[in-house]
């Protein structure tokens, strides 16, 4: 696996690759409205005119099978969308998207979020240093856990 800065033209591929990804999660909360479905190629630009996005590439195929995002403010770096192919999963892309996020963009502190009971996000993050810092209640079925570091 090869993680490098991603590039304009990598964008459609990476906003396919979150789609595939966040199924998953529409499928877990009956909800395919959620917004990593509903995003757009102009929103995902956006983004990536405000901050960095990596991409973790096979290195035997080169596909795209990892991407995250990130972006600065007052210090803070706040990590979004961090998504890896279904078929990748558990390899420890997820892992390294963030560490190596986290250390080529300079901050103070870090920040990042995922739905409550996303248990393996929240050891994914855990493992990586982050503490929880606090839950939001969206909806009846839906919570998100806060984590800084």
């Amino acid at each position: 696996m090869i993680i490098s800065p991603a590039s304009f033209s990598d964008l459609p591929e990476i906003l396919a690759l979150q789609r595939l990804a966040f199924q998953t999660e529409a499928e877990i909360l009956q909800d395919w409205t959620i917004q990593p479905l509903t995003e757009t190629l102009e929103e995902v630009q956006q983004e990536f005119e405000a901050g960095p996005v990596l991409k973790a590439c096979d290195e035997k195929t080169g596909q795209i099978v990892g991407s995250i995002r990130g972006r600065v403010k007052d210090g803070t770096l706040f990590f979004a969308k961090l998504v890896v192919h279904p078929d990748f999963r558990r390899q420890g892309i997820g892992l390294a998207l963030l560490n190596v996020l986290e250390k080529t963009v300079p901050h103070q502190r870090a920040e990042l979020f995922t739905r409550a009971d996303n248990l393996g996000n929240v050891r994914l993050y855990e493992s990586a240093g982050f503490r929880k810092v606090r839950t939001v209640k969206e909806t009846e079925k839906l919570s998100f856990v806060f984590f800084e570091k």
